[in-house]
């Protein structure tokens, strides 16, 4: 039995992956391959154009912080994930929330 070895890497863009290989974790196969589908949220070219466009990355309050599975150094799987820095851009505001905190010293 052969030992296989899994490591975790943060990736701060896409482009340090390759399109092919991120595709290939995004797209789901069903058993008999007859039937694929892709999130089109988690896709290579959407979240590549998100940091291309400059919607994503620094200034923005989203910072690409994807992690990258690895084994015996061959990618095998990720996860897009965004470090957020500010409130800005979503549903709820949590202002709020955000000044208690540093009213009571946090």
């Amino acid at each position: 039995m052969s030992e296989t070895s899994t490591n975790i890497k943060v990736v701060n863009s896409i482009s340090e992956l390759g399109r092919e290989e991120w595709n290939e974790c995004a797209i789901f196969h069903s058993d008999d391959d007859s039937n694929e589908t892709a999130d089109p949220f988690t896709c290579y070219d959407f979240l590549h154009a998100l940091e291309k466009s400059g919607s994503v990355g620094e200034g923005t309050g989203w910072i690409p912080y994807h992690l990258a599975a690895f084994n015996n150094n061959k990618f095998v799987g990720a996860v897009p994930l965004y470090l957020k820095s500010n409130s800005q851009g979503e549903y709820i505001f949590d202002h709020n929330w955000a000044h208690a905190f540093e009213r009571a010293g946090g």
